[in-house]
């Protein structure tokens, strides 16, 4: 009963789980990814015959999906596939890794770019969900800060530049929504979804100046200390955790900050 100009948006992703059917339609269609298109293929091309242009059908791609379908297929109109970053949380995604860094870990970076390269192939990778949870890998993360900066804003430019339209962002585990905390991280992202032009050192003198006053300046650099250790660190970090605190803050970091 909506209007006739209003634009359903709704999902379709799979149970959050492993075990999909492995019978002989099903695997005659492809691998998990090439199934999940598939499937909302046939839906999509059904909806166009009674809603043209009115519904947008997202899916997530991750874990047993977040892999291109195999065959490739193109995605029908409508259809929004929303890749989940299962990349590296401690660079940048477009900043180049060792083959050493490759080779060593699932969750690097090189994969991920190679993911959104070929889902874009299909035509449908509209979206972006972006896991923000590291409390739920370890507790104490409750407790410590996390500001990354220049890297949220780079990965939100990179995928602009690669057509995505919408972010999803997801937090959890966190003490009062992580607000108290983490709201450095959550205000950047904010600001940089509306204009991904926008530097991380803009948007905190903004947020420093209204919170801080005359303390703006060493707020700003309390929290660029965060930003810095991040990106020096060898350590990995995957979606759901980052690496333990304790190995990212050393002792100098600690006595910067």
């Amino acid at each position: 009963n909506a209007p006739a100009d209003t634009v359903l948006a709704f999902s379709l992703s799979a149970n959050d789980t492993g075990g999909f059917c492995e019978c002989d339609r099903c695997k005659a269609v492809g691998n998990v990814s090439a199934r999940m298109l598939h499937f909302a293929n046939a839906i999509a091309r059904k909806l166009h015959t009674t809603h043209p242009g009115r519904f947008l059908m997202t899916f997530l791609a991750y874990w047993h999906s977040h892999g291109p379908p195999v065959p490739l297929i193109r995605a029908e109109p409508g259809v929004c596939v929303m890749l989940v970053n299962e990349g590296d949380h401690t660079k940048p995604l477009d900043q180049p890794e060792s083959a050493e860094h490759v080779a060593g870990t699932g969750r690097n970076n090189t994969r991920e770019r190679a993911a959104i390269r070929d889902w874009q192939r299909t035509g449908g990778l509209h979206g972006t969900y972006e896991w923000w949870i590291p409390a739920i890998g370890n507790a104490i993360w409750k407790d410590m800060p996390w500001y990354s900066g220049e890297t949220a804003l780079r990965n939100l430019r990179f995928w602009n530049r690669g057509g995505v339209k919408y972010v999803f962002y997801e937090s959890q585990g966190e003490h009062n929504g992580g607000f108290p905390i983490r709201w450095p991280q959550y205000y950047l992202a904010a600001r940089g979804m509306w204009d991904p032009s926008l530097t991380a050192d803009q948007i905190m003198a903004e947020a420093c100046a209204k919170l801080y006053g005359a303390s703006a300046a060493p707020m700003r650099s309390y929290y660029a200390v965060f930003e810095r250790a991040m990106l020096a660190t060898g350590e990995r970090g995957g979606n759901w955790h980052l690496p333990s605190p304790e190995l990212i803050y050393t002792a100098p970091v600690e006595r910067e900050a």
